[in-house]
């Protein structure tokens, strides 16, 4: 949903959160950045998987496996589960707690 999302958002008038929509599949993070609205909607997009939450590693091992003869593909896939990784641990150290934890205590929550 990436700059489509974002398209639609903006014309909605929502500024902001276009901006944020559009930016989230390839981001220019490193670790040591401040994590921001954009890194979090990078983050809960990988981990989601229509109404389900799935690991980050479930999630690029599907997708290593539909495009695993594409190399161009896989390269890009990798790059992306490396920056998932680094942002989740970048959130994990800011929120003290392990990611597990956070998604547990949020789907405890919402929990009806």
């Amino acid at each position: 949903m990436n700059k489509k999302g974002g398209r639609w958002l903006y014309e909605l008038g929502f500024d902001r959160a276009a901006e944020i929509v559009a930016a989230h599949r390839d981001l220019a993070w490193e670790p040591g950045m401040a994590i921001t609205e954009k890194e979090i909607v990078h983050l809960a997009d990988k981990l989601a998987r229509g109404k389900r939450i799935i690991s980050l590693a479930g999630r690029f091992e599907e997708k290593m496996a539909l495009y695993q003869d594409n190399p161009e593909a896989v390269r890009a896939i990798r790059g992306r589960y490396e920056l998932a990784r680094r942002i989740a641990a970048a959130v994990e150290t800011a929120a003290g707690r392990s990611l597990d934890d956070i998604l547990s205590s949020f789907l405890t929550t919402c929990s009806p």
